[in-house]
């Protein structure tokens, strides 16, 4: 769930090539599953209810530190192994927290200080915020409909500052039931300190260019889309999701789109 906008200007298209993440070759080393050192489930990568790393040593997967607190507010249908906000928790474990709604109750210290990434009439964007009137960032982790009722019933958000991002059209691979500009938690995420460096630091009295500090929250994002990509591209007659949108998977020749076009038209044709 993205905090973009519902009146913003159509969403700009960003390329994961351009987010220079730790190089994560590490994690073809990752060829199976493992069990989390805490709760013995078998996973690969990360534990999804943990957030330990599996299958690597910690001090090999990048990490990052945030100018502001975040906790993510995770609905409970929310299915954990698909949530992009875990790799938040996993990349920056001293300065994340999941919370999940509504097995736990959501508890703010103090209420002024906390903004809401949510998208709405009276959502601002960071360029009309004082920096020095926040120290901590909620999300809320959840499809596009989960997220509204969260917004609407939990009591605490009423109090809340909401902030907003500018709007850009995900890369997320998953099927996305309202148009490209609903980004992924962790897209989101990413954009929101991404945008805090630039309009608090990188424009200052003595500027500093951003230089890919929070790139990182990307890495496990990255990684998966670039395996997807290099999945479906070296078996171009393999159809993608007919359900998302034209042109995701980015094919490097003529012939690889023709394969790819035919095969979704007899994805379609099957399930009439």
């Amino acid at each position: 769930m993205s905090g973009q906008s519902t009146q913003a200007p159509p969403p700009a298209s960003y390329s994961l090539d351009e987010i220079q993440t730790h190089p994560d070759g590490v994690l073809d080393e990752c060829s199976g599953r493992y069990a989390c050192p805490q709760c013995k489930k078998m996973v690969k990568f990360f534990c999804y209810h943990c957030y330990r790393v599996v299958g690597l040593a910690r001090e090999r997967i990048p990490t990052v530190r945030l100018p502001v607190q975040l906790t993510v507010f995770k609905h409970r249908q929310e299915n954990a192994g698909k949530s992009t906000a875990v790799h938040a928790k996993v990349i920056a474990p001293s300065d994340v927290e999941i919370v999940t709604y509504p097995d736990t109750t959501l508890t703010i210290s103090d209420p002024d200080r906390c903004l809401l990434l949510f998208p709405g009439p009276d959502a601002r964007t960071l360029e009309e915020i004082d920096p020095k009137s926040f120290d901590h960032l909620l999300v809320i982790d959840g499809t596009w409909r989960q997220a509204r009722s969260m917004a609407q019933f939990v009591p605490e958000f009423a109090r809340l500052r909401k902030v907003t991002i500018q709007p850009r059209s995900t890369r997320f691979w998953r099927f996305q039931q309202f148009d490209t500009a609903h980004l992924a938690t962790i897209e989101a995420i990413y954009f929101f300190y991404r945008e805090y460096y630039e309009a608090y630091l990188a424009s200052g009295p003595t500027p500093l260019p951003y230089a890919g500090q929070y790139d990182d929250l990307l890495f496990y994002y990255k990684y998966f889309y670039n395996m997807i990509q290099g999945h479906y591209r070296n078996n171009p007659k393999r159809s993608f999701s007919s359900r998302h949108k034209a042109g995701y998977i980015e094919y490097k020749s003529q012939s690889e789109t023709e394969m790819m076009s035919e095969a979704s038209l007899l994805t379609k044709a099957s399930e009439k």
